[in-house]
């Protein structure tokens, strides 16, 4: 089967596809990140143990022309026609250190949206049917709290399927519960302007999560890091 990429959120021309792994143009300040979080020697390097089994494989930085590109695993290699939903989480999507004109032009967004109340918003969604078309799309929507988990139970009924995979569901919860954890017992930064990517292929029966971290390096808030909720089989 061809290599897709499609994106839920984001800017497709910072990414590529490669032999089952997954460019991403990136700053100096996001290579630093991936880079410092995989070193052994790295205080940080504790954080990326905890959440080890959830992570995709760091295959390092690659060099196109004059721009840099981290290389990692594509988790999503081998899905046959998977639908997306990406949910920006916290009650705020702006740094301290953000420009004042956009720091007040997030902030507004904030207000109008699920994000100031609900602590989430859906910032975009692809959902297939079972030949590959896209029966929705979504890009920044603003969705209205009610309407959330309609479009979860679409997600759950992607590829023509005849009922919501619950299998999917309780994954699901389970790898938010796990982040959850995470979150109050081991990180010690805070994130920023951070998504949720929930992924599944019905004509599969796989389903996975992803955590995309905003705004990596800085002192207490990270950015641009993607990391896997993807589950990894124990190594016997």
């Amino acid at each position: 089967m061809k290599e897709e990429l499609v994106l839920a959120g984001g800017h497709i021309a910072n990414f590529k596809l490669h032999d089952g792994s997954l460019l991403k143009k990136a700053a100096k300040a996001e290579i630093e990140f991936f880079q410092e979080i995989n070193d052994k020697s790295s205080k940080y390097y504790g954080e990326r143990l905890a959440i080890d089994e959830f992570v995709p494989q760091f295959y390092g930085v690659e060099n196109i022309g004059e721009e840099q590109w981290i290389k990692m695993e594509d988790i999503t290699f081998g899905l046959t026609y998977p639908s997306y939903i990406d949910v920006k989480m916290g009650t705020q999507t702006h740094a301290p250190d953000y420009p004042e004109e956009k720091r007040k032009r997030h902030m507004e967004t904030d207000k109008k949206t699920t994000t100031s109340t609900h602590g989430l918003k859906v910032s975009g969604a692809v959902i297939k049917d079972k030949i590959g078309e896209s029966t929705l799309k979504l890009y920044k929507p603003h969705m209205k709290a009610e309407e959330v988990p309609h479009l979860f139970k679409k997600l759950l009924m992607c590829n023509d399927a005849a009922k919501p995979n619950v299998d999917a569901l309780n994954y699901y919860i389970a790898q938010c519960k796990g982040l959850l954890e995470f979150f109050e017992t081991v990180n010690k930064r805070y994130f920023v302007a951070s998504s949720l990517l929930f992924v599944l292929s019905n004509l599969d029966n796989k389903y996975l999560s992803l955590i995309h971290i905003s705004e990596p390096t800085r002192p207490l808030y990270i950015s641009y890091a993607v990391f896997c909720l993807k589950k990894k089989k124990k190594k016997k």
